[in-house]
């Protein structure tokens, strides 16, 4: 009875400690140049598309660097704000956007940062199952989206003018939940909403967009950081990764004009197909 008492106590211990193995780390060399060729790609793809790239940092986080999926959420958060907050200065110096932008841009803020902090807190309360089910859900509805843009052609209209300002901090609010919990930006849903809702051109929107989503990602970075998921390797990974998305963001200029949005848009639903499938078979 003795030696079997003693073979269970080992064979648990096993696969606890099994339980709580994690990805071999890559070398420190390999991984700054997975890090800073994903930040590239994803920068440069991201700025012809006109978002943040969050989405498309995914599947490098996840199947190529090994990050666990919580702390691929929190390290995402960093390197958009990064990257949005970059784009946000070149886009208002390029005159995109006004002082009478400010006040529906605040009223979406204070929303977003509310959805922002409580996307944070159900991201760690949730199991890694359903975290990895809701990331599936939307990125689908971001591929969705995408093929709906590709096919139908809509001029933005201001739907609700009397109720602009608290319709925005609604709104600011669902998105910022999605952004707390996912790690992405939120401009694929916001952009949307900015120009079929409110009527904003479509650069103007992504100005806006960008604008809300640097204090929203803060919030949400701080949240999860409290969690204690972000460590020296998580600040690594973000300001290399943060440091070729730049370059990226930069290179999408020469070729914005030259690439048709088909070609574009065609890449992007493929990395996030892939990202989908992977996700779903993770859960087998």
């Amino acid at each position: 009875m003795g030696i079997r008492a003693s073979f269970t106590r080992t064979i648990s211990k096993q696969i606890l400690r099994a339980e709580h193995q994690t990805l071999k780390p890559e070398s420190p060399a390999r991984e700054s140049a997975i890090s800073l060729g994903a930040g590239l790609f994803t920068g440069l793809v991201a700025g012809l598309v006109g978002l943040g790239g969050a989405e498309l940092r995914i599947p490098f986080l996840l199947y190529a660097l090994g990050v666990p999926v919580r702390e691929m959420v929190a390290l995402n958060l960093i390197v958009s704000l990064v990257t949005s907050g970059s784009s946000f200065l070149v886009r208002w110096q390029s005159g995109l956007f006004a002082v009478e932008d400010m006040s529906l841009s605040l009223s979406m803020v204070a929303g977003s940062l509310f959805g922002g902090y409580f996307g944070a807190v159900i991201s760690h309360r949730v199991s890694i199952k359903r975290l990895k089910i809701f990331l599936a859900v939307i990125l689908s509805i971001v591929i969705a989206r995408i093929l709906f843009e590709m096919v139908a052609e809509n001029d933005p209209t201001r739907v609700f003018p009397s109720f602009e300002l608290p319709l925005a901090a609604v709104f600011g609010f669902l998105v910022g939940l999605v952004a707390g919990a996912t790690g992405v930006a939120g401009g694929e849903y916001r952009i949307p909403i900015l120009m079929y809702l409110f009527g904003y051109p479509i650069k103007i929107a992504g100005t806006i967009s960008q604008l809300v989503s640097i204090p929203t990602m803060a919030m949400s970075a701080s949240k999860h950081n409290s969690y204690g998921v972000i460590g020296k390797r998580t600040i690594r990974i973000a300001l290399i990764m943060g440091i070729g998305s730049l370059l990226g963001v930069l290179l999408s200029g020469i070729f914005l004009l030259q690439i048709p949005d088909i070609y574009i848009n065609g890449i992007f639903i493929i990395i996030l197909s892939y990202t989908v499938f992977k996700l779903l078979r993770d859960l087998r």
